[in-house]
């Protein structure tokens, strides 16, 4: 019974134990900022798209390769989706989809840098802009 309570609390301490990761990301050629927490399989934070702070969401899934997947809207009839591919010494790519009732469309992608610190809101196109 006792090495059964042992193994129990190593699985429990084990799965929270994870450290969240806050990612701050800034989109080359395009105004936008990210700021992203990964936490296990979850992911939060918000999106800047020029404009607007946008409440931010989604999953790190696997899709062929690793990405990590958030979703925000503006108005609620357009669910945009960053598939991002995990960052390599600091810099990475995004894919923009938006879904509608119609469905799921590609918009673009971009290249992007993480950086130490919050990116500040800057001035320009937003990736959205279409």
């Amino acid at each position: 019974m006792k090495k059964l309570a042992i193994a129990a609390a190593l699985v429990i301490g084990g799965a929270t134990g994870a450290m969240a990761q806050t990612y701050n990301i800034s989109l080359k050629g395009y105004c936008d900022t990210f700021s992203l927490t990964l936490d296990g399989f979850a992911i939060y934070g918000s999106h800047n798209d020029c404009t607007t702070n946008l409440v931010d969401g989604g999953a790190s899934a696997k899709i062929g390769k690793n990405y990590l997947v958030s979703n925000d809207t503006i108005d609620g009839a357009e669910i945009y989706s960053y598939y991002f591919t995990p960052p390599k010494n600091n810099k990475g790519k995004v894919y923009v989809y938006v879904e509608t009732t119609s469905g799921l469309t590609y918009l673009t992608e971009a290249k992007y840098d993480v950086t130490s610190t919050a990116a500040a809101a800057r001035t320009g196109n937003s990736i959205l802009a279409r």
